[in-house]
């Protein structure tokens, strides 16, 4: 964990800033170099309400199952992301840069977005 390093090295920090910047974000969405304190940006789609878009910010990286469909999709930080509805069996219909697919709750809930309804 970063957090380890930077208690240990803070020249490790310095490095890490002068190459990559403080807005640096690994693949998954998730800052490079995170802020204390400093709440993560978006919200996940499965809180959000139906007609919410806006591009995913970051995707939970710990499940390879979960990563492998992301992947397939396309839904990576940067990409398009409409809500399009909800289902009573807890899944969710949404565009991706204009293409229909369905996923499930465990997957809405590892797609963060900054969304407006």
């Amino acid at each position: 964990r970063y957090d380890t390093y930077r208690m240990k090295n803070p020249a490790l920090e310095a490095r890490l800033l002068a190459r990559y910047g403080e807005r640096a974000a690994c693949p998954h969405g998730y800052p490079v170099i995170p802020k204390p304190g400093r709440r993560p940006e978006g919200r996940p789609l499965a809180d959000l309400p139906e007609g919410a878009e806006g591009p995913v910010v970051r995707v939970y990286e710990k499940d390879p199952a979960l990563l492998k469909l992301f992947a397939g999709l396309k839904l990576q930080p940067g990409a398009r992301l409409r809500l399009v509805r909800k289902l009573a069996d807890d899944t969710f219909e949404i565009h991706i840069e204009g293409r229909k697919a369905h996923i499930g709750l465990k997957a809405a809930r590892g797609l963060w977005m900054t969304a407006t309804a």
